[in-house]
């Protein structure tokens, strides 16, 4: 994998509106030297084109305050493709036209495309030109798409991904800190390390601002004072140089700094006396940012007033004198809300537009600290947490990687062999339980069939019953039932029992209304254990008619059996009596 790239800066101070650190840029065959600075948001090389100094009193003097020009008609790459606007920060009043074509742009490290998109103008907006960072294709026509620098530079293998980092540099500290600008990656000895990840916003470097404090005027006093009236969102811009604020706490910055708006430049101008009392004083203005106004992590970056001491040229915005002013800007809307290049003098900001994510931190200003590039790899899926460890380009040996992959392995398979272990262990209780489950029902299961007389098989049980108790009819049974305990297999015979009092009955003979002949029981004890056999309904005893007619008498002689037998099947058959053809001495029916 192709390792960061770190682009060396020009070791000069350029710029119109405050002193800036710029790059030394090729572009053209032959090249054409200028010196650009950094945008987030264009997405061409930008360069100013020999007009933008043709009215100049010193032409010269002109193109070397502008860094150089750049004259298409001296290239023999380049091909033109029309005039188009710029179209960025528009919202700021940054407008107007250029004109566009390709040709070859070359950064120092031998980072160099052959064919992209150039840009040249003449306008006073953007004093110098500019080195486009955003991937984002130019559309000429609503067909074509011009691939970006960055887009190129990874197609030919010159970074590994669409990412970048920038810190704009210094002028007031130690006598010059210049910037620094890595492609492909970022520099961990330029940052103060945090973990605080940000989400790109439509493509672009949104942050959320908290807070903007500065230390109390009241010297004993322990709280800070706070700028910003409530939390809001800005873009992180370098393209332009100010702080684009609410008007609200543009009041509250000049009520605390004692600054003082100039309606005619629209500036904050300072004089020379509150210059040299806030330099005397340099108070910090603390910005605190987070992903988003909602309550989450957060990352502060520290600016002292040395920041905000800026000097603009004769010349800018209808100065007529070089003058001391405080880059702040009034904002009308959201729209507006930009955090530009004097934020980028402390902070230190590294942008994934492949993983749409970046990370904000403080500069590093520790010398003693070697360059630390960290490539990031392709893809959509690799946040920016800057930790401060360096990337090692030729990495490790294989045994050390063969030895981090075996501890690595075996770290893994310990928890893994322990989980497998406990799992079995409790597998191991769990069957333990179940069958321990399945013995006591089938006691349970065998104590009940006990129950019975006889089983399938005709095997004859003995009958468990509970212990009798006798009491005369309507006689309360003196509270003894006691809860069944629990038993051992053993005593199946000792469940728990109904008990009767001290002075009941032995088992007897049921006299009447006890027994097989009644069964009672009393309201106020419902379960009165009295002796009872089936129903308990009395059952009255019948006796069948007798099989024998009565006995006739004739002469005193009995009747034959084979007269009884007719004389039984006429009475139980329903056949009619004949009538007798014989008579009975002294009865009546005699003839």
């Amino acid at each position: 994998m192709t390792s960061a790239v770190a682009i060396s800066p020009a070791n000069r101070w350029d710029g119109i509106d405050g002193n800036w650190s710029s790059f030394n840029v090729g572009i053209g065959q032959p090249a054409q030297r200028i010196r650009a600075l950094v945008s987030f948001k264009a997405y061409q090389t930008w360069a100013v084109v020999p007009e933008g100094c043709a009215s100049a009193a010193d032409v010269g003097s002109c193109q070397q305050a502008r860094g150089g020009v750049y004259d298409s008609s001296k290239s023999s790459s380049y091909r033109s493709v029309g005039i188009f606007e710029l179209g960025v920060d528009d919202a700021l009043g940054y407008t107007g036209n250029a004109e566009f074509g390709y040709d070859a742009v070359a950064l120092p490290s031998a980072v160099k495309v052959a064919n992209t998109t150039v840009a040249g103008y003449a306008l006073d907006n953007f004093y110098q030109g500019m080195i486009g960072l955003n991937p984002k294709p130019t559309n000429f026509t609503s067909k074509d798409q011009s691939p970006s620098f960055m887009t190129l530079l990874k197609r030919q293998g010159s970074i590994a991904s669409l990412s970048a980092a920038y810190t704009a540099g210094a002028h007031y500290r130690s006598g010059g800190e210049y910037a620094a600008l890595t492609l492909g990656g970022y520099d961990a000895a330029q940052a103060v390390a945090n973990n605080v990840s940000f989400s790109l916003t439509d493509g672009e470097v949104v942050v959320g601002i908290q807070n903007i404090t500065t230390p109390s005027v009241i010297s004993d006093s322990p709280h800070a004072t706070e700028l910003l009236p409530d939390p809001m969102t800005a873009v992180l811009d370098p393209t332009v140089p100010h702080l684009w604020l609410p008007r609200e706490a543009c009041q509250a910055f000049e009520i605390v700094f004692g600054i003082v708006h100039d309606q005619v430049t629209d500036l904050y101008l300072v004089n020379t006396t509150q210059h040299a009392k806030l330099s005397r004083q340099n108070p910090n203005i603390t910005f605190t940012l987070s992903p988003g106004l909602q309550s989450g992590p957060t990352v502060d970056v520290v600016l002292p007033y040395a920041a905000f001491d800026l000097t603009a040229g004769a010349g800018y915005r209808d100065l007529t004198n070089d003058t001391l002013y405080f880059p702040l800007r009034r904002a009308n809307d959201s729209t507006q809300y930009t955090l530009g290049r004097t934020f980028f003098q402390e902070a230190y900001v590294s942008v994934n537009w492949e993983a749409q994510q970046f990370n904000v931190s403080q500069r590093n200003w520790n010398q003693n600290v070697p360059s630390q590039l960290v490539t990031i790899p392709p893809g959509d899926h690799v946040p920016i947490n800057i930790t401060g460890q360096a990337h090692t380009p030729h990495g490790l040996s294989k045994g050390a990687i063969a030895g981090i992959v075996i501890g690595v392995l075996a770290a893994l398979a310990i928890p893994i062999l322990s989980l497998l272990c406990l799992r079995r262990r409790r597998n191991r209780r769990r069957r333990a339980r179940e069958a321990a489950q399945r013995k006591a029902s089938k006691e349970a299961s065998i104590a009940k069939e006990t129950e019975y007389e006889q089983s399938e098989d005709g095997l004859v049980f003995p009958k468990a019953e509970l212990d009798g108790a006798f009491t005369e009819p309507g006689t309360p049974v003196t509270a003894c039932m006691t809860p069944v305990t629990p038993y051992a297999p053993s005593s199946i015979g000792n469940r728990g029992h109904w008990c009767r009092s001290s002075d009941a009955e032995s088992p007897r003979t049921p006299t009447v209304g006890e027994g097989t002949y009644s069964s009672s029981t009393t309201v106020t004890n419902p379960f009165t254990p009295t002796v009872s056999e089936a129903d308990g309904k009395e059952r009255h005893i019948y006796e069948m008619p007798g099989d024998m007619p009565d006995i006739w008498e004739k002469d005193g002689k009995s009747l034959s059996e084979k007269e009884a037998m007719q004389f039984r099947e006429m009475k139980y058959n329903g056949v009619p009596e004949p009538r007798r053809a014989f008579s009975f001495e002294g009865k009546p029916g005699e003839k």
